[in-house]
């Protein structure tokens, strides 16, 4: 079938690891003795096996992922950075938790980038661009000439994808230090790193679109770009969310604010718009609708979670605060008939036989004023603090009672 469709002799041969011996090994001895020849296959390719959670993928493991199935999670943008950041050859490994947190980590930073070179060329698209450079942009661009040879020189040994895409992301580093860095960052210079990044990106496959540089950006009927529509809008709703959040932080019982920008947030997301916090060049990005949504909805669960957790524990802690406050209110009578069965005198002395006429010993005699000093000094202890709040047991358990009811809802 092969020979039919690809002659007598295969350039490249390609299978997983567990088929170079004994499976092609018989093909090889068929083809050749078939044809006479001897070389029926000028490369084989052998894939590493897939993974999952540190086992072999096979049915008989019942940890079988369809195509189909990981689609319904992933992007297929995602999927295919999660194996180029692992060697073609090697085994290949995917968890089901926690499994794209370094894909994604790489995307929103390529992601970043591009958006932020597209920022800094469309706010001077009406000037006049002179670009002179100084030592930060030549030291810039002759980083950009060596990844250039170093992303070549990883792809010519075995199609080393990791290590490419490691030289990208050191790329994209170097840019956003320099962005830092430089009072007057180089818009064509930048522009020719997101080419040549973008460029290596859609030899993987993770760029499918027809742009100069970076992912798709949707675009209205008229052919006019969504952010030059949009951009006057926006700016106006990312300060105004800027300004609420620098309110809530100066007052911080105006937790509702924080609430409010979130919710402003997400309604921006659902237009396929990312508002980007604490960054001086970039204060919002045009990404992949969906896959913002899912992140938001991610970063919104862990928020939950880690709301959740801080409740529980507060609840704790108010439980115990309350256990203590009602040990400490206890008499010494209280405490010693409890532990010892023995009433003691209204002078908080000991008497000589406990509630059953037993004769109390030397030893529990001491043990027990032991037990009336400590109390003593509890009870003096819970005098003052009741002298600041009147109302603490009563604060307390409204306060465990709301926590309890927040507890059960979230």
């Amino acid at each position: 079938m092969a020979a039919k469709l690809l002659g007598k002799v295969l350039d490249v041969h390609s299978g997983g690891e567990d088929l170079r011996f004994p499976h092609h090994d018989n093909e090889i001895a068929q083809s050749e003795a078939y044809f006479g020849s001897t070389q029926w296959v000028n490369y084989f390719l052998h894939a590493g096996h897939l993974n999952i959670d540190g086992l072999k993928m096979s049915k008989s493991l019942k940890n079988f992922i369809t195509i189909r199935e990981i689609l319904s999670k992933f992007s297929a943008k995602q999927i295919r950075l999660l194996f180029l950041l692992q060697p073609w050859d090697s085994v290949m490994h995917y968890q089901r938790v926690n499994t794209m947190d370094t894909v994604n980590a790489k995307l929103r930073a390529f992601e970043s980038f591009f958006q932020k070179v597209s920022t800094i060329l469309r706010e001077s698209k009406n000037e006049k661009i002179v670009e002179s450079w100084n030592g930060l942009d030549i030291d810039l661009h002759d980083y950009l000439l060596s990844t250039e040879e170093s992303v070549r020189q990883a792809l010519l040994d075995n199609f080393n994808t990791p290590e490419a895409l490691r030289l990208l992301s050191s790329l994209v580093n170097k840019a956003q230090s320099y962005l830092t860095t430089s009072s007057s960052p180089k818009g064509l210079l930048l522009k020719k790193l997101a080419i040549f990044i973008t460029k290596i990106l859609k030899v993987f496959g993770l760029v499918e679109e027809t742009n100069e540089f970076g992912f798709s950006h949707e675009t209205s009927i008229s052919g006019v770009a969504t952010e030059d529509i949009l951009k006057p809008y926006l700016d106006a709703i990312t300060k105004f969310r800027t300004a609420v959040r620098q309110a809530a932080k100066e007052k911080k019982d105006f937790e509702e604010f924080y609430t409010l920008s979130d919710q402003l947030r997400r309604s921006i997301a659902e237009q396929g718009v990312k508002i980007v916090d604490d960054d001086p060049v970039l204060s919002y990005s045009f990404v992949n609708k969906e896959q913002l949504l899912k992140e938001i909805d991610e970063v919104d669960k862990r928020k939950a979670e880690k709301f959740l957790k801080q409740k529980q524990s507060r609840l704790v802690a108010q439980k115990k605060k309350l256990d203590l406050v009602k040990k400490k209110l206890l008499t010494p009578a209280q405490v010693v008939r409890s532990k010892f069965n023995v009433e003691i005198n209204p002078d908080n002395t000991v008497p000589s036989v406990d509630i059953n006429g037993k004769e109390i010993t030397k030893g529990v005699a001491k043990k027990v004023e032991k037990v009336i000093t400590d109390q003593k000094r509890l009870n003096e202890q819970i005098q003052e603090e009741l002298k600041k709040e009147p109302n603490l047991v009563l604060d307390l358990e409204r306060e465990i009672s709301l926590l309890e009811q927040e507890v059960k809802l979230l």
